[in-house]
């Protein structure tokens, strides 16, 4: 179930530039802070967690000569902390994703590569109660449909 939230949180940062009107013609670099709020359950402790801080996002689209461009983004949140449910348990988040778009002519994405980590740090430490996710994804688009592949996939109790 994280898999397919932190999946839905990237499909978003893919679609982000161009609802919020980055285009490859109008801008190189844009830099964005705004609250971050989430509430998926850690896995270690089955809290469910309310996060509560921000999230820092940077956009840099570069175009080609033919017309394509690429779009290259860095998510990583700041401050972010989270209260467990039912525990009341305290937690710090640390999260950070980069990743790289692809688009054709058309504006038609065509590939896109993310890495992505997660660390969710128990306050304070107990064994096993600390949450680490790494995964590598690289999509490619066909006939307009999204083909995630994932590899050095870990996710892990420390």
């Amino acid at each position: 179930m994280r898999l397919k939230n932190k999946l839905r949180v990237l499909v978003a940062l893919a679609i982000v530039p161009a609802a919020i009107g980055l285009t490859p013609s109008s801008v190189n670099a844009e830099q964005f802070t705004f609250p971050y709020f989430a509430n998926p359950n850690n896995p270690c402790t089955q809290d469910i967690m309310f996060y509560e801080g921000n999230a820092h996002v940077v956009f840099n689209v570069t175009t080609n000569p033919d017309g394509s461009f690429h779009i290259q983004e860095h998510l990583n949140t700041q401050g972010v902390t989270a209260e467990g449910f039912p525990s009341g348990d305290h937690y710090v988040v640390n999260e950070g994703t980069n990743s790289t778009q692809e688009f054709d002519v058309s504006a038609q994405p065509t590939q896109s590569h993310t890495v992505h980590h997660l660390i969710i740090n128990h306050t304070p430490n107990t064994p096993l109660d600390d949450y680490h996710e790494h995964f590598n994804m690289t999509t490619t688009w066909v006939g307009g449909v999204p083909q995630p592949f994932f590899s050095n996939q870990r996710a892990e109790c420390k």
